[in-house]
């Protein structure tokens, strides 16, 4: 992975708890932090507004500078020097996700407030999400517990479906288990059909739902295998994870995921999914996760035509 790490700041405990996962991932990936506030004027209205003097532009320019070197000082403390302090003017999605052109990852709570009053989650976060040119982490609001530690559980969760999306999140997941030692988690979720014995043989062309179940469970861990080797295959890994677990179990899909979370650092999903593991797009399963995950969840985008994995982490 190379380029920089870029992650939000507003001032709040959740940009706060952002920073701090940031300077440890960054200190895991040998990558440098930039710590990034966007201000925007609460005079950016169409029309002529002349009695709006530039000289309050400049205040909430100051403020936000001061806000972020406060925030930078309070969580890196001595190792505030490592961090690139970075004050922008503009809409707070856009400004990030431009600063994430050419970066490893894109970091933001979610939950925020102030200057950059924007960052929760359905708005700032979640734009992030949809648009960034990065993987976007988005780490969890103080109020759903737990301490951020980036190498506490030595384990790495990542959702798969089949999908090329969450083939490409699985070769990231792959690749961080790699850098953390971590056992890398691979989990399949395939619904079961909740019908009765004659509707399954009728509708389904199985003799019996236990039947249908089984194949249904023989399918999803064929094709995790499948996926897992060709994952493998492709990924230019740091190092090898410790270990890369399967598990193919029914049920609902983000429930799940975030069962199996609970107890690893790390939750990975696509931006787009589609097959048995269907609700794996953004705003149903990853948007769920993202929601309700007690730990950091990385959302790996969507190819973009014309670009590689290579430039999308920044390389050169």
């Amino acid at each position: 992975m190379t380029g920089q790490i870029v992650v939000g700041i507003d001032g709040s405990e959740g940009s706060r708890r952002a920073l701090e996962w940031a300077l440890g991932e960054g200190r895991i990936r040998g990558l440098r932090v930039e710590a990034v506030i966007v201000w925007q004027s609460p005079y950016d209205f169409p029309g002529d507004f002349d009695f709006f003097s530039s000289q309050d532009d400049a205040k909430m320019a100051d403020a936000a500078r001061a806000r972020l070197t406060a925030t930078i000082e309070e969580t890196a403390g001595a190792r505030a020097d490592e961090v690139e302090p970075v004050v922008v003017e503009g809409d707070p999605a856009e400004a990030l996700c431009a600063r994430a052109e050419k970066a490893a990852l894109l970091v933001v709570g979610s939950r925020g407030r102030g200057i950059f009053a924007r960052l929760a989650l359905g708005s700032v976060s979640s734009k992030c999400a949809h648009h960034s040119p990065c993987p976007v982490v988005i780490v969890p609001a103080p109020d759903r517990g737990g301490e951020v530690q980036n190498v506490p559980a030595g384990r790495v969760v990542v959702g798969v479906d089949g999908s090329p999306g969450s083939l490409r999140a699985l070769r990231w997941a792959l690749d961080e288990g790699g850098a953390r030692r971590a056992t890398v988690q691979v989990v399949t979720v395939w619904r079961g059909v909740h019908v009765d014995e004659d509707m399954a043989m009728e509708l389904l062309n199985f003799s019996t739902l236990a039947e249908y179940e089984r194949a249904s469970a023989e399918t999803a861990k064929k094709r995790l295998e499948r996926a897992i080797d060709e994952a493998i295959a492709g990924s230019p890994l740091v190092a090898e994870p410790a270990a890369v677990e399967s598990v193919a179990v029914e049920g609902d899909a983000a429930e799940t995921l975030c069962r199996y979370a609970a107890e690893a650092d790390l939750l990975v999903v696509g931006s787009r999914g589609r097959g048995t593991f269907a609700e794996l797009s953004l705003g149903s399963v990853s948007s769920k996760c993202a929601h309700h995950c007690p730990h950091p969840v990385v959302i790996v985008p969507a190819e973009r035509t014309g670009t590689t994995d290579h430039d999308r982490q920044g390389g050169a």
